[in-house]
């Protein structure tokens, strides 16, 4: 998680940097919960809103249903593992340039 929320907040502390989407594909063991928890840390770390500067979040694996009522508490856009990697793409660009 201390990985995860120290990137985020590096990342987001970049001029011009406003959003960021958190999108990966199925990897054995990811706990969505920690990725969710670190993310949320780093935004928080660099000033911002969830709601606002995380404009998708698609992590599929275990613990996933405690890392989405993480992400749901701070208002995050999150979609599942029904969802492709394009299609949430597609959501993080309309949804951050709209």
């Amino acid at each position: 998680m201390s990985k995860v929320r120290h990137l985020t907040s590096h990342i987001l502390s970049k001029p011009g940097v406003e959003n960021v989407s958190v999108i990966m594909n199925v990897v054995s063991n990811t706990r969505v919960d920690l990725i969710a928890r670190g993310i949320i840390a780093g935004v928080l770390d660099a000033g911002k809103d969830p709601a606002k500067a995380i404009a998708v979040f698609r992590v599929p694996g275990a613990w996933e249903e405690e890392g989405f009522k993480i992400l749901k508490k701070y208002g995050v856009p999150y979609v599942d593992r029904t969802v492709s990697i394009d299609q949430a793409a597609k959501f993080a660009v309309e949804r951050t340039q709209g």
